[in-house]
Protein backbone atom coordinates (compact mmCIF):
# COMPACT_ATOMS: atom_id res chain seq x y z
CA UNK A 1 0.00 0.00 0.00
CA UNK A 2 2.58 2.58 1.14
CA UNK A 3 5.82 2.34 3.03
CA UNK A 4 4.18 3.47 6.26
CA UNK A 5 0.76 1.82 6.38
CA UNK A 6 -0.77 -1.59 5.90
CA UNK A 7 -4.25 -0.14 5.31
CA UNK A 8 -5.99 3.17 4.73
CA UNK A 9 -9.50 3.72 6.05
CA UNK A 10 -11.54 6.33 4.22
CA UNK A 11 -13.98 7.97 6.62
CA UNK A 12 -14.09 8.08 10.38
CA UNK A 13 -17.69 7.10 10.93
CA UNK A 14 -18.53 4.32 13.37
CA UNK A 15 -17.86 1.62 10.75
CA UNK A 16 -14.56 3.11 9.57
CA UNK A 17 -13.28 3.68 13.09
CA UNK A 18 -14.29 0.16 14.13
CA UNK A 19 -12.59 -1.44 11.12
CA UNK A 20 -9.45 0.64 11.60
CA UNK A 21 -9.30 -0.12 15.33
CA UNK A 22 -9.73 -3.87 14.80
CA UNK A 23 -7.05 -3.93 12.11
CA UNK A 24 -4.68 -1.85 14.25
CA UNK A 25 -5.37 -4.09 17.26
CA UNK A 26 -4.22 -7.02 15.10
CA UNK A 27 -0.84 -5.30 14.77
CA UNK A 28 -1.25 -3.47 11.47
CA UNK A 29 -0.42 0.18 10.79
CA UNK A 30 -3.59 2.02 9.76
CA UNK A 31 -4.13 5.53 8.42
CA UNK A 32 -7.64 7.00 8.85
CA UNK A 33 -8.61 9.79 6.44
CA UNK A 34 -11.59 12.04 7.16
CA UNK A 35 -12.84 14.97 5.08
CA UNK A 36 -14.68 16.67 7.95
CA UNK A 37 -13.26 18.54 10.91
CA UNK A 38 -14.58 15.95 13.38
CA UNK A 39 -14.66 12.16 13.57
CA UNK A 40 -17.82 10.14 13.99
CA UNK A 41 -19.56 10.39 10.63
CA UNK A 42 -23.32 10.57 11.10
CA UNK A 43 -22.90 10.02 14.85
CA UNK A 44 -22.37 13.71 15.49
CA UNK A 45 -24.10 17.07 15.69
CA UNK A 46 -24.45 19.10 12.52
CA UNK A 47 -26.33 22.12 11.24
CA UNK A 48 -28.75 22.33 8.34
CA UNK A 49 -29.66 25.99 7.95
CA UNK A 50 -30.95 27.22 11.31
CA UNK A 51 -31.65 23.68 12.53
CA UNK A 52 -29.13 21.87 14.73
CA UNK A 53 -29.43 18.10 14.36
CA UNK A 54 -27.98 15.79 16.99
CA UNK A 55 -27.76 12.51 15.10
CA UNK A 56 -25.47 10.49 17.32
CA UNK A 57 -26.12 7.03 18.67
CA UNK A 58 -28.40 7.35 21.69
CA UNK A 59 -28.94 3.81 22.76
CA UNK A 60 -27.30 0.47 22.51
CA UNK A 61 -28.43 -2.79 23.99
CA UNK A 62 -27.89 -6.49 23.69
CA UNK A 63 -24.36 -6.50 25.10
CA UNK A 64 -25.33 -9.25 27.52
CA UNK A 65 -26.12 -11.57 24.62
CA UNK A 66 -22.97 -13.61 23.80
CA UNK A 67 -23.64 -13.54 20.05
CA UNK A 68 -24.27 -9.77 19.88
CA UNK A 69 -21.81 -8.38 17.30
CA UNK A 70 -21.27 -5.14 19.25
CA UNK A 71 -20.18 -7.04 22.35
CA UNK A 72 -17.80 -9.22 20.31
CA UNK A 73 -16.21 -6.14 18.72
CA UNK A 74 -15.83 -4.34 22.05
CA UNK A 75 -14.26 -7.47 23.56
CA UNK A 76 -11.91 -7.85 20.58
CA UNK A 77 -10.80 -4.24 21.04
CA UNK A 78 -10.23 -4.92 24.75
CA UNK A 79 -12.42 -2.03 25.85
CA UNK A 80 -15.72 -3.58 26.94
CA UNK A 81 -14.73 -3.47 30.63
CA UNK A 82 -13.68 0.17 30.30
CA UNK A 83 -17.11 1.35 29.18
CA UNK A 84 -19.81 2.64 31.47
CA UNK A 85 -23.31 2.26 30.10
CA UNK A 86 -25.68 4.87 31.47
CA UNK A 87 -29.41 4.13 31.65
CA UNK A 88 -31.55 6.69 29.87
CA UNK A 89 -35.10 7.72 30.60
CA UNK A 90 -36.24 9.64 27.54
CA UNK A 91 -35.13 8.10 24.29
CA UNK A 92 -36.42 10.86 22.00
CA UNK A 93 -38.53 13.97 22.33
CA UNK A 94 -40.40 15.54 19.43
CA UNK A 95 -41.60 19.14 19.46
CA UNK A 96 -43.38 21.04 16.76
CA UNK A 97 -46.53 22.77 15.65
CA UNK A 98 -48.25 19.43 15.05
CA UNK A 99 -48.09 18.61 18.78
CA UNK A 100 -49.90 20.42 21.59
CA UNK A 101 -47.13 19.40 23.95
CA UNK A 102 -43.80 17.62 23.35
CA UNK A 103 -44.12 13.94 22.58
CA UNK A 104 -41.69 11.91 24.67
CA UNK A 105 -40.59 8.49 23.46
CA UNK A 106 -39.25 6.63 26.51
CA UNK A 107 -36.54 3.99 26.64
CA UNK A 108 -37.54 0.35 26.18
CA UNK A 109 -39.89 -1.42 23.76
CA UNK A 110 -42.80 -1.78 26.18
CA UNK A 111 -42.63 1.83 27.40
CA UNK A 112 -42.24 3.18 23.85
CA UNK A 113 -45.17 1.05 22.62
CA UNK A 114 -47.35 2.29 25.49
CA UNK A 115 -46.45 5.95 24.85
CA UNK A 116 -47.06 5.67 21.10
CA UNK A 117 -50.34 3.83 21.61
CA UNK A 118 -51.53 6.42 24.14
CA UNK A 119 -50.70 9.29 21.77
CA UNK A 120 -51.85 7.59 18.54
CA UNK A 121 -54.42 4.94 19.58
CA UNK A 122 -55.67 4.22 16.05
CA UNK A 123 -52.23 2.85 15.12
CA UNK A 124 -51.88 0.45 18.04
CA UNK A 125 -51.61 -2.70 15.90
CA UNK A 126 -48.94 -1.11 13.67
CA UNK A 127 -46.82 -0.23 16.71
CA UNK A 128 -47.15 -3.76 18.06
CA UNK A 129 -46.06 -5.25 14.70
CA UNK A 130 -43.12 -2.84 14.53
CA UNK A 131 -41.84 -3.67 18.01
CA UNK A 132 -42.32 -7.40 17.45
CA UNK A 133 -40.24 -7.21 14.28
CA UNK A 134 -37.51 -5.10 15.86
CA UNK A 135 -37.44 -7.41 18.87
CA UNK A 136 -37.03 -10.42 16.60
CA UNK A 137 -33.94 -8.89 15.05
Amino acid sequence: MTDGYDAITIGSGLGGLTAAALYARAGHRVLVLERNDDVGGAATTYRHGALTIEASLHQTSGLGNPIDPKARILRALGIIDELEFVPIGTFQEVRGHLFDSPFVLPHGFEAADAALTARFPRHRSAFRRFFERVGAL
